[in-house]
């Protein structure tokens, strides 16, 4: 399930058809994930999206393509850190009567930091990744913009000639959102829905939220002063065989990111 949706424009160097594209997410050797060894601070690699039954790290569902890369760290709090290097400190004080100057206070937090990494906690965090290869769009579930920076940097390592745009508007997202708050008028197929949130543009720097609440023409004076941050809008997807018609909010924010709830892959027939 898409979460957070950071939007690209994909293009591959010397082909401009989709099945150009196709063949080459298809035919590449992505790197196998395989979690941090003990002394390992990171690793990242791709995985099946579907789960390690399907075996397959590149999935082809109704023309799309489904990647899911995932990013395993390692780390040693700062504090725990710090603890054992006065340790070791004072230890080499109390033996040699000397206290260890810069160069090897520092030896001493990188000795202590690799002896505890092994003890570490790994945190694991996994992004999704979805081509429409006819379209040419690339659409990445990160819920910050380094994470889907992450994504990018891997696709663009593994298959060369591919080059990764971020998308451009006509208006801005800000003024877009104004528009259909202001209007009532979203964009054709959506609805305006009961959330939005509102930042003022004068000195105050005030925030007005609505949750679950009706957006109607009472508020559209509030709309005129405030710039809006966010602004929810509904959809209801028909096609149960491209969407499996489920609905579908988007919460638009500067910048093309889109925040989707219940956008699902639909099952492989």
């Amino acid at each position: 399930m898409i979460t957070t949706a950071n939007i690209y424009r994909l293009a591959l160097s010397g082909s401009g058809y989709a099945e150009s594209l196709k063949t080459a997410f298809q035919g590449c050797n992505f790197e196998v994930f395989t979690p941090c060894a003990p002394t390992q601070e990171r690793s990242v690699g791709f995985v099946p999206p579907r789960g390690e039954g399907y075996g397959y790290r590149v999935e082809l569902v109704n023309g799309q393509l489904i990647l899911k890369l995932m990013t395993e760290v390692k780390s040693v709090p700062g504090p725990v850190v710090k603890r054992a290097v006065e340790d070791k400190v004072a230890q080499i004080t109390q033996v040699t009567g000397r206290k260890p100057g810069k160069k090897e206070t520092r030896e001493l937090q990188e000795d202590a930091r690799l002896a505890l990494l092994p003890m570490a906690f790994a945190k694991q965090a996994a992004s999704l990744v979805w081509i429409d290869p006819a379209a040419r769009w690339l659409v990445i579930d990160a819920a910050s913009p380094a994470n889907a920076d992450e994504v990018v940097t891997q696709l663009i390592k593994h298959i060369p000639g591919l080059t990764v745009s971020p998308i451009n508007t006509k208006a801005s997202p800000a003024h877009a959102m104004a528009n259909w708050l202001v209007d009532a008028e979203p964009p054709t197929g959506f609805s305006v829905d009961r959330e939005c949130e509102l930042k003022a543009s004068d000195e105050s720097k005030s925030v007005v939220k609505y949750s679950r609440h009706a957006l109607d023409n009472r508020h559209q004076p509030l709309h005129r002063v405030y710039r809006p941050l966010h602004a929810a809008i509904d959809a209801c997807c028909q096609g149960a065989e491209t969407c499996g018609a489920v609905a579908v909010r988007a919460a638009c924010g500067v910048g093309l990111h889109l925040r989707k709830d219940r956008l699902r892959i639909p099952a492989q027939r």
